[in-house]
């Protein structure tokens, strides 16, 4: 199941080499995570040591030389057997270990489940950080023309301290845009962490800086998919493997049986038989069914816990979520459909505003929409951590 995810998730970027979406590059790496290849391999390893749980014993040969004096003759024998446990403790074996393979598989795919979530998470960090950047360097463009026409026209006392406040924002957004700049590249960092085979920089070039379409849902659906949440699997697989191994620990307090085959040489006279012996498992099942009883009720109380931090973390998502949508409707008409940098850009040129009324307005607008944009970041946050039910 994982070996075809990663597959799947490998073919994608090469058919992405100039437009790749946002889904696209989620999948991509964390289809190449190392986390993924480690539990896959886990995974894996785990499988294979488990499928011997079903085997049955070594054969055992044995045999024997006795010296003998001067009135006898030496003597000896070789023999073979075959011990067996009780019928079924195999079957019970076998199908205890399937569960617990199944579970650290599911595991694996709760890993790549997971690194998705942070893919996700990492690629909104990286997108507000874009946003920001693209806001900031339009302010810092306009302060960089309106600086070069003060420059050329230093005439007066007025002039001269416009001119200096204008330096001093200019210098504030500087630090903000280099604050903006780290911001993004913790971003990337965080991507290449997570994927360190794969060429991040050249994904996001191929990337559009925009937020995918979330659709809010109510918290009652998400809350109907956690049974096909990779961790609710695992758990619920671990549990039913340990049901499975207090079946295998009471079949293994019954008794065992040998059978074999042997051969003597005694006397001149060669000796042909067979061997029977019975194994009573007093002490080495001891305890077995206690132990294998407390793992389950230790699977199933992580279950029980499992699931209700989950919902619990639903429904204070969504509803963190529904309050930032709200608040975004409201805003979007100012925010969104106008350029209100450029709007007061205009005013200052038409004379209608003096520049040290544009510099406070310049910083009114310029706070509101970072403050905006934060809400917007808040919430694709908030629904990219959602989409993991979906």
């Amino acid at each position: 199941m994982n070996k075809t995810i990663i597959t799947i998730a490998a073919c994608i970027w090469p058919l992405a080499t100039y437009s790749l979406t946002f889904d696209d590059a989620v999948n991509t790496i964390a289809g190449k995570s190392t986390a993924l290849y480690m539990a896959n391999a886990q995974a894996e390893a785990t499988a294979v040591n488990l499928s011997t749980a079903g085997n049955i014993a070594d054969p055992e040969i044995e045999g024997e030389y006795l010296f003998g004096n001067q009135r006898a003759d030496n003597r000896w024998s070789v023999g073979v057997s075959q011990s067996f446990d009780w019928p079924g403790v195999y079957a019970s074996r076998r199908r205890a270990a399937d569960a617990a393979t199944r579970a650290t598989r599911l595991d694996a795919a709760g890993i790549y489940a997971e690194t998705q979530t942070n893919v996700r998470l990492a690629l909104t960090d990286y997108i507000n950080a874009c946003r920001n950047l693209e806001i900031l360097n339009d302010v810092h463009q306009s302060l960089d023309e309106i600086i070069d026409v003060m420059e050329r026209h230093q005439g007066n006392q007025l002039t001269v301290l416009d001119f200096n406040k204008m330096q001093i924002e200019h210098g504030i957004l500087m630090s903000t845009l280099l604050t903006w700049e780290d911001r993004r590249q913790e971003a990337v960092a965080a991507l290449k962490e997570i994927a360190p085979s794969e060429d991040i920089a050249g994904m996001l070039d191929a990337l559009d800086p925009v937020y995918p379409i979330y659709t809010l849902k109510a918290p009652a659906e998400y809350i109907a998919a956690l049974g096909n949440d990779y961790r609710i699997k695992a758990l619920d697989a671990r549990a039913e493997a340990a049901r499975l191994d207090i079946d295998v620990a009471r079949k293994e307090r019954l008794p065992g049986f040998s059978i074999g085959y042997v051969h003597a040489y005694e006397e001149a006279t060669h000796f042909n038989g067979l061997t029977l012996g019975l194994t009573l498992p007093v002490f080495s099942s001891r305890n077995k069914t206690a132990a294998a009883t407390a793992r389950r009720f230790e699977a199933n109380t992580a279950l029980i816990s499992m699931q209700s931090t989950l919902e619990a973390q639903i429904t204070s998502t969504c509803t963190r979520a529904k309050r930032l949508k709200k608040t975004i409707d409201e805003l979007a008409s100012v925010f969104e459909t106008h350029d209100n940098i450029a709007l007061l850009r205009k005013a200052l040129d038409g004379g209608q505003l003096s520049t040290l009324q544009f510099l406070s307005e310049v910083n009114y607008i310029l706070q509101a929409q970072l403050d905006y944009l934060d809400l917007v970041y808040q919430y694709n946050t908030a629904m990219a951590k959602l989409s993991r039910y979906n």
